[in-house]
């Protein structure tokens, strides 16, 4: 299907990407209908679908880079992104960022609000889409931090 490694990855950036816009695509509805979102599992849907399409494209980027350096600045070493390792190299490190945004979908959930119209000194109650880093959450948030931390760690071991 694709004849080099360099088209093989352009053609998954390109996929990724459009993804990525398709999944941000979701908060229009958050910013359409800020305080009127009630449904938990989409507010987590949309978080986790946001994170991991952004984290699958930068970790796209991040792949082509290293093979645009090795073939550069390395052109005759033995070490190259063959077909193979591209395909499996990219699904590892998909994996690794969908892995790493699980902890969204117990972090989201929709809150309810307090909204005021200070001018006609009326409070309504709403829900908006949130993470909650405080109270139950607070370990998930830091654990999640910590994995995305040791995610980068090791994709920056990987080349070598």
């Amino acid at each position: 299907m694709h004849k080099s490694t360099e088209n093989q990855l352009l053609v998954y950036l390109a996929v990724t990407v459009w993804i990525s816009c398709l999944t941000n695509f979701t908060t229009i509805t958050l910013d359409l209908y800020p305080v009127t979102f009630t449904s938990n599992v989409a507010c987590k849907l949309m978080s986790f679908g946001n994170v991991s399409a952004i984290s699958s494209s930068l970790v796209m980027v991040f792949i082509l880079t290293i093979d645009r350096f090795f073939t550069v600045y390395e052109p005759f070493q033995t070490w190259k992104l063959t077909p193979l390792r591209c395909k499996l190299f990219t699904a590892g490190l998909f994996a690794l960022t969908c892995g790493s945004s699980i902890p969204h979908l117990f972090m989201a959930e929709v809150k309810e609000i307090d909204l005021q119209i200070i001018e006609a000194n009326v409070t309504f109650k709403g829900h908006q889409c949130e993470i909650t880093v405080t109270g139950d959450f607070c370990w998930l948030s830091t654990a999640s931090y910590i994995v995305k931390i040791v995610d980068v760690a090791l994709i920056l071991q990987a080349p070598s």
